[in-house]
């Protein structure tokens, strides 16, 4: 597993859930309501499981996730483009993903 593989020090763990949880935060900050604060801390704590590059592939993998999701919702038209989208679930899925 990549995230057992590298070592677990400190400054591993806090680079990690600082490059999860600052881009999400940076969302929240500049247009309140667009991320909820469960999303920041469950990137944070991801974050300090897989490391920065882990956990940005995690995001990565998530928003793509959610894009793909939108797009299925918009071409059904199941939703329309202002309605709310839950990110939590893409960014597990994200995370579980970057994990194995």
């Amino acid at each position: 597993l990549y995230a057992m593989s590298q070592p677990m020090h400190v400054a591993f763990r806090v680079t990690g859930a600082l490059a999860g949880a600052a881009p999400l935060l940076l969302v929240a900050l500049i247009r309140p309501g667009a991320m909820g604060g469960g999303d920041i801390k469950l990137m944070a704590a991801g974050g300090c499981l897989l490391g920065p590059e882990g956990v940005l592939r995690a995001l990565a993998l998530g928003f793509g996730i959610a894009g793909a999701q939108c797009a299925y919702l918009l071409a059904t038209r199941r939703a329309g483009p202002r309605d709310a989208l839950a990110l939590g679930p893409a960014l597990c899925m994200g995370l579980w993903l970057a994990f194995f």
